[in-house]
């Protein structure tokens, strides 16, 4: 179990590019599927995505950034809305003891294209489709290996 904020923010970063698929809260937990190809490719050629459990989620904010230059940004507060139409996670951080994750949102369904998300948490849970669980230094590091990878593919075009 991942009980530091701090460690519960740099899962979201990790899961930079990672597409937001499904979510739902049961039991006093948000849990979220975060389809992340280049990650889960590393583990297992067939797996897809991350399971992201968040424990006593709660007091949730998520500021629109609106598509309309002179609308006024939104505040929308219900996970259910939040997470609906798949938005990318792009960075995370702790901003005054909150998990903020800045999320990218392209669905046309929208009036917005993303928005700031903050939120309190408890603890957190990450396992991939086989059921293993991981701690944030080993995700860290199989994200650090595919950058790196991918950096030194980049530099030999």
């Amino acid at each position: 179990m991942i009980m530091r904020g701090e460690d519960i923010s740099e899962i979201f970063s990790i899961f930079h590019d990672g597409v937001i698929a499904a979510s739902g809260i049961a039991n006093g937990k948000l849990e979220l599927e975060v389809e992340i190809g280049y990650l889960t490719k590393r583990i297992n050629p067939s797996y897809t995505k991350f399971f992201l459990s968040l424990h006593n989620a709660r007091d949730f904010s998520f500021s629109t950034w609106p598509k309309e230059v002179d609308a006024a940004p939104s505040v929308i507060r219900d996970p259910s809305l939040i997470f609906a139409g798949r938005p990318d996670i792009l960075s995370s951080e702790i901003k005054d003891g909150l998990v903020e994750v800045v999320m990218n949102q392209n669905s046309a369904s929208f009036d917005y294209c993303g928005g700031t998300l903050l939120f309190r948490v408890d603890a957190a849970r990450v396992s991939d489709e086989g059921g293993k669980d991981y701690e944030v230094g080993e995700l860290g590091r199989i994200c650090e290996e595919y950058w790196a990878e991918w950096s030194n593919s980049r530099s030999k075009t």
